[in-house]
């Protein structure tokens, strides 16, 4: 029998063994987790099954002992990792589209069935000793990244150029650009082109050049529509899904620059990691074929990220090309609106303090900090807030801040009061937010309109509750996103099409947004503090001279920092609303911890494998020494 029948004949026993399992845990457990708990405990005795049957009669493995058994079990089940979210993806969109036992242990069949392929490879490289080259390593790798590259480009035409829009719905932030560009939509439905449209995205844009600047806010995003519209006519109609195609543009522009500066496999396959984290998630997708200026936050960050971790890596084959590529992404980071400003400034400093101390790069350091504190300054200039739209923003956002978020909190109002240097009289408006009837008109607190926010911070240290509360508010209105107020397509059908159900089933949110939100609260709260713990390491290592053991580190801080600073700029920069759109980077923050858990795995592997293959040839080795010696003996003339 070929190894290739055995090693078929193995994958359906633990298939079957697997779906099996599932069904008796399923008639055992009842309720809303039966399913989830019935998936892990198959998988559990599937892996198994799997792995008796495979160290004895495919690879014909023998473990010296128990504890070597469980080392080798151990690694096996961590490259089952990739495969495993294989199959349980394909038993969810099985699930998800059928809504049948059946079908759904039919897609358990098909994802672990291409798992298994996968899996075979990774074993005989990674696991069981035997014949490997380093070659076998960099051609994974290099299978692995094109993949990645491949499904996220997939993904990004399947929803940006559906031929039916999808996309998150107008809620009058449209109204930012369209007065920029006097490129408004027609509802068709007798709202007015100025209003809101919740229910649904709409594709019809009409170029009538009606420029209104008092309601304008300018963003480095405003450049795709104007491309769009830069040689059309007045009057002309305009498709969405050329703005689209516009953004997808400037991500392969992106991910191609990054992909030639990077030296070496492991350098691509991280980078082409992080572009499937952002562009291969279904949340993000919705903001191509849309006026929102998050698109550009979405590509700024990463640019930073992946930029920064090839400078932070020195995986580069040029760190001043790099570091230019940083500061593109720090200018779309920082230009795309104001929340994000602050964040390209972050990135900015971490980017020149490496260079500075890292590579005694003192210019190149200089001049990328200098860009990510121009920023800020030329946002701000850009969009003054004495008058307009700006003003209103401004007005309303802290207004929703201060009053509506972090002073019911204070256990000691007029204190909280003094510090945040406002008058006494604003305690009436406490508790009321800008949504609240009558207060625009009647503020009560109108000296807000000159508060600084930094004066928070010495609130917070005076009182930690006015930060703690707020942040847990926002943890709880984070999640899940998009918010379901937001209608995301424009017909009805699109929402059963298999292009949506196979981009959703395949995105990190559609899996978070499962998660109860106490469940997801504590994972924020981990990931922000593994984010803190590991920024401080960072930086130690920079003073020291130390190098990142593994390159995780700078992920694990990257990624939990922007999870703190989604959550903490929005709910200290808008309040509480519309607050599942202005986190949404939190997604992204994780993805990165996910990608340097998976580098922490592959690491292991690799020390596993090599500690395994001595383990393996010591016997063979010792024996081999006993004969030289036997026969060196033997050989010895007689006195």
């Amino acid at each position: 029998m070929t190894l290739a029948i055995l090693y078929a004949i193995f994958a359906c026993i633990s298939a079957a063994s697997n779906v099996a399992t599932q069904a008796v845990v399923v008639r055992i457990i009842h309720g809303a987790h039966a399913i989830p708990a019935s998936v892990a405990v198959g998988t559990v005795v599937g892996l198994v099954v799997k792995y008796l049957l495979d160290k004895r009669w495919i690879f014909r493995w023998k473990p010296q002992n128990a504890r070597h058994d469980a080392g080798t079990f151990i690694l096996y089940a961590s490259t089952g990792v990739l495969t495993t979210a294989i199959f349980w993806g394909c038993e969810y969109l099985f699930e998800h589209r059928f809504h049948s036992e059946g079908m759904r242990y039919l897609g358990a069949v098909i994802g672990l069935s291409i798992g298994y392929v996968i899996k075979y490879q990774m074993d005989r490289l990674f696991v069981f000793p035997g014949e490997r080259k380093s070659t076998h390593t960099r051609v994974l790798g290099s299978v692995v990244t094109v993949a990645l590259v491949l499904f996220g480009l997939v993904k990004m035409f399947l929803i940006v150029e559906s031929p039916q829009l999808v996309a998150i719905s107008n809620n009058y932030d449209f109204l930012r650009v369209e007065s920029c560009m006097g490129l408004w939509q027609d509802y068709g439905d007798g709202t007015a082109k100025m209003d809101p449209h919740l229910s649904a995205p709409v594709n019809r844009l009409i170029l009538d050049r009606d420029v209104k600047m008092d309601l304008c806010v300018v963003s480095i995003d405003d450049i795709y529509p104007y491309l769009a519209t830069r040689f059309r006519k007045t009057g002309a109609i305009v498709d969405f899904r050329i703005i689209g195609s516009l953004k997808i543009a400037s991500v392969l522009a992106a991910l191609a620059t990054l992909l030639t500066l990077c030296r070496g496999t492991r350098s691509r396959l991280v980078v082409s990691a992080i572009f499937f984290a952002m562009f291969g998630d279904f949340v993000y997708l919705l903001y191509f074929n849309s006026m929102y200026n998050e698109f550009s936050e979405f590509l700024g960050a990463f640019i930073c990220a992946a930029s920064l971790w090839m400078i932070w890596t020195g995986d580069t084959k040029s760190i001043k090309a790099s570091s230019i590529v940083m500061m593109i992404g720090v200018i779309f980071l920082g230009l795309s609106k104001q929340q994000y400003s602050g964040l390209g400034t972050l990135f900015a400093f971490v980017g020149a303090l490496t260079l500075f101390l890292r590579f005694k790069e003192r210019r190149l350091s200089a001049s990328v900090l200098a860009i990510g504190l121009a920023c800020p300054i030329v946002f701000a200039m850009t969009n003054p807030s004495d008058y307009g739209l700006p003003h209103a923003i401004k007005l309303a956002n802290i207004t929703d801040t201060y009053l509506g978020e972090v002073l019911p909190h204070a256990t000691d109002k007029n204190e909280a009061l003094k510090t945040l240097r406002l008058p006494l009289s604003c305690e009436k408006g406490i508790g009321d937010n800008w949504y609240t009837p009558g207060l625009p008109a009647n503020h009560p607190c109108p000296s807000l309109i000159d508060a600084s926010r930094i004066r928070l911070i010495p609130l917070f240290l005076k009182q930690p509750k006015t930060f703690f509360a707020p942040m847990s508010d926002a943890l709880d209105k984070a999640h899940p996103v998009p918010e379901r107020a937001y209608g995301l397509f424009a017909y009805g059908g699109t929402i059963d099409s298999p292009r949506y159900v196979i981009t959703k089933a395949t995105s990190f949110t559609t899996y978070m947004n499962a998660v109860p939100t106490p469940a997801f609260k504590l994972i924020s709260i981990a990931s922000m503090v593994c984010g803190i713990v590991m920024a401080f390491s960072c930086f130690a290592s920079l003073l020291t001279n130390r190098r990142d053991p593994g390159n995780v580190n700078i992920l694990l801080a990257m990624g939990g920092v922007m999870v703190l600073y989604a959550i903490g700029s929005s709910i200290f920069g808008d309040g509480t609303s519309d607050m599942t759109r202005h986190t949404i980077m939190w997604p992204f923050g994780m993805s990165l911890q996910i990608i340097a858990v998976c580098l922490m795995v592959a690491r292991l592997t690799q020390t596993l494998a090599h500690r395994n293959e001595v383990v393996q040839t010591q016997p063979e080795c010792s024996a081999s020494l006993r004969r030289e010696v036997t026969d060196g003996l033997t050989k010895q003339p007689q006195n």
